[in-house]
């Protein structure tokens, strides 16, 4: 019986213990460093892909739906591995970062709950056109804020911090390396 192992202690066995599944050990730190770098650099690095690669992208491709979606695979590419890791192995889970020993889990969630609520407060007062205040509205436009609260909204939808903090991530590869130019609004 010992011979035969199951298939889920067999998944186990590969796993670096409090990391999940990793190729290597600080794996999850040290790519979240270099992500975080990115957004450091994004100037440098936005400009580079647009004279090196999407420069390209316009001269040759016509058709401005498959340069938006090459755009911007090319965009969510450095946070691919994070998903798959994240997807498949929970390998950028709080708990498999070591956030929630600083932490107790319970005040994660409600921190991420409240501000999500103030995203969707902040939302609905927009929409039935209450004023906001000057200071309310200069800390919302922190990109610290802005991180803090999309993720927090995404979590008070979906009850998964990892999920929530894929969903920030995208949005923000995709606004700072998916174009050079920002617009006030989604939709005009």
């Amino acid at each position: 019986m010992d011979v035969v192992k199951s298939k889920a202690l067999k998944e186990t066995d590969t796993f670096i213990p409090n990391f999940g599944y990793v190729p290597c050990k600080y794996f999850q730190y040290i790519y979240l460093i270099f992500i975080l770098l990115s957004f450091v650099y994004k100037d440098f690095l936005y400009e580079n892909l647009y004279i090196k690669i999407y420069d390209k992208i316009d001269l040759y491709i016509e058709n401005n739906n498959v340069k938006t979606f090459i755009k911007s695979f090319i965009a969510l590419l450095p946070i691919l591995p994070i998903i798959y890791y994240d997807f498949f192995y929970k390998s950028f889970s709080m708990r498999n970062l070591g956030i929630t020993s600083v932490k107790n889990n319970r005040y994660i969630n409600t921190m991420l709950r409240i501000f999500g609520s103030y995203v969707i407060i902040q939302v609905a007062a927009q929409d039935l056109g209450v004023k906001t205040g000057t200071v309310q509205s200069d800390f919302i436009k922190l990109s610290f804020m802005q991180a803090v609260l999309y993720v927090g909204c995404a979590f008070a939808i979906t009850q998964d911090r990892s999920e929530a903090f894929l969903a920030g991530l995208v949005y923000f590869q995709l606004k700072y390396f998916g174009s050079n130019i920002t617009k006030d609004v989604c939709f005009d």
